[in-house]
């Protein structure tokens, strides 16, 4: 079903505590996820590439996160890179944008460009088996 993931300032968490905690006063995480915790732990990123590292390299997707240098997340970002590292899930460097924050000049134009690569898709001729009729509008 998907080919590719790329993040751009990627609000990941390890901890449904540091979720839910992330923005001081604003119960974001909570309301997502119905106040309970553990279906944050079942679904964080850092936990899913640990459970599911043999799968997700069989899947040979691709993985790049970009980052702005000042933004509060990257060391989120780069905790999850570790973690694929050390479940050995291949992906690119994490791509950090020296003097950006947690803002739009993170997105980099070249993203359908990447992610082209590692679609396959090879047009074939479709055959109907409904004859087609000719438009009344045309002579």
């Amino acid at each position: 079903m998907f080919s590719s993931v790329r993040s751009w300032s990627a609000a990941v968490f390890a901890t449904a505590d540091q979720a839910f905690n992330a923005i001081p006063g604003v119960d974001v995480g909570r309301y997502m996820f119905n106040n309970d915790g553990s279906l944050y732990e079942e679904g964080n990123p850092y936990n899913l590439a640990k459970q599911n590292a043999d799968w997700i390299k069989s899947l040979g997707l691709g993985f790049h996160m970009d980052i702005g240098g000042d933004d509060g997340l990257l060391p989120n970002n780069q905790a999850l890179i570790d973690v694929l590292d050390s479940v050995g899930i291949p992906h690119d460097a994490l791509e950090i944008f020296p003097g950006l924050g947690h803002e739009w000049g993170v997105v980099s134009l070249d993203s359908l460009q990447w992610a082209k690569q590692y679609f396959s898709y090879t047009p074939r001729r479709v055959v109907s088996a409904v004859p087609r009729r000719r438009s009344p509008w045309r002579s």
